[in-house]
């Protein structure tokens, strides 16, 4: 069976390349025919370009804001940024790139696609996707025989984001779905509520594979000397730093920064050599190294988990908190969730997870996800309910 996957534009970002990774190779293990659709980013509105542009331009002028003008970087800049990251999908991944969405129809015939699979990550959240129509599939006509697949689609919050216009179409998108999964307890409520769907829910691809599925990705990972402190922070703060420098004095651990080093709208092209994203694999070696993770990135949580760590978790508000907590709910690992960052007990640091009764709980959900894809690919019949 042919298969294409749809999920968000492919960028710096760790957990999106593997997660497509782990669903490219589960299906290919199942034997079928794999390629993942890469599409366009979605581009920030003019307007917003020339605010910024004008706001850094004032600050650098009668400010001395040592912050470029220029916020974003050039596509060029881009491709020495992500020089790494492009390496890994190369080696690893069956990308079509797919410049236009108009396009998409084009490929199908080309490829002679039998099943699109919508996911994983946050691909019904509105503000992260080129056109949330498109992962319900207002691509494919009514009358195509090609099925729809969500899996582990996320809307990322807990709340309703879209604008009724959008809630209706998608209503109706949904329903030529022949099964839909999501992947937070939270997204089941909201397709019920609002698309009047039942909706299953399934692990993020990433968990679908195993540690030593991971291992091979590396040539090797045996000089972890040093006891370390892995931190992977998206989002800094002045109190994160300081969470991190007391746990790494408690623990007596070196810290070691698993981040890319800076970030382009801080210091534009003079220092684009500190914006290279590092390999996807000195990540995953990074995170297998440490003795323990601090993180505030969901796959940082995920990878902790996989590689049984023992890691605590700064919830990102902002980014969306329900992917944690439906997560380390279901695993019984609520305990590693840091709310309140002023309130954290040096203490729990001599608490270590019981990676045993872990194991259990994510062997149960894993074969429950994996049953979910394959008898939504060899099902004649939709395999969920309207409301």
């Amino acid at each position: 069976m042919k298969i294409a996957i749809l999920t968000l534009p492919f960028h710096s970002n760790y957990g999106g390349i593997l997660q497509a990774y782990a669903l490219q190779t589960v299906l290919k293990r199942m034997g079928h025919d794999v390629l993942i659709v890469d599409l366009p980013f979605k581009k920030e509105g003019y307007r917003v370009v020339l605010l910024t542009y004008l706001k850094r331009f004032i600050a650098k002028c009668f400010f001395l804001s040592d912050k470029p003008v220029r916020a974003w970087a050039s596509e060029k800049e881009l491709k020495v940024i992500n020089k790494n990251i492009l390496d890994f999908i190369n080696r690893y991944l069956s990308v079509i790139k797919c410049n236009k969405l108009s396009a998409l129809s084009v490929l199908i015939k080309q490829e002679q696609i039998n099943v699109f699979i919508f996911g994983s990550d946050q691909i019904w959240r509105p503000s992260y996707t080129p056109d949330v129509y498109t992962y319900f599939g207002s691509f494919l006509s009514s009358s195509s025989n090609i099925e729809k697949i969500s899996y582990a689609a996320s809307f990322g919050v807990d709340f309703w984001e879209y604008t009724p216009k959008q809630t209706l179409k998608c209503k109706g998108l949904v329903k030529t779905f022949k099964a839909v999964s999501v992947r937070e307890d939270s997204a089941i409520h909201l397709c019920r509520q609002y698309l009047d769907i039942n909706a299953v829910p399934v692990l993020d691809p990433t968990m679908l594979l195993n540690k030593d599925d991971y291992v091979e990705l590396l040539k090797s990972y045996d000089n972890c000397i040093k006891k370390e402190l892995a931190v992977y922070l998206l989002d800094w703060s002045e109190r994160k730093r300081d969470l991190v420098d007391k746990i790494s004095g408690y623990k007596e651990l070196d810290i070691n920064y698993i981040n890319v080093q800076n970030k382009y709208w801080n210091v534009g092209a003079k220092k684009i050599n500190e914006c290279i994203v590092p390999p996807i694999e000195n990540w995953l070696r990074g995170l297998l190294c440490a003795d323990f993770v601090i993180t505030d990135s969901f796959h940082g949580v995920v990878f902790s988990i996989l590689f049984h760590k023992q890691f605590y978790c700064i919830v990102n508000s902002m980014r969306g908190s329900t992917r944690f907590t439906s997560l380390l709910r279901l695993l019984n690992l609520e305990d590693r969730i840091v709310s309140n960052i002023g309130n954290f007990d040096l203490n729990s640091l001599n608490e270590d997870i019981d990676y045993g009764a872990v194991d259990s709980l994510l062997f149960r959900e894993r074969e429950r996800s994996l049953d979910f894809l394959r008898k939504a690919l060899v099902s004649r019949d939709s395999l969920f309910s309207e409301i």
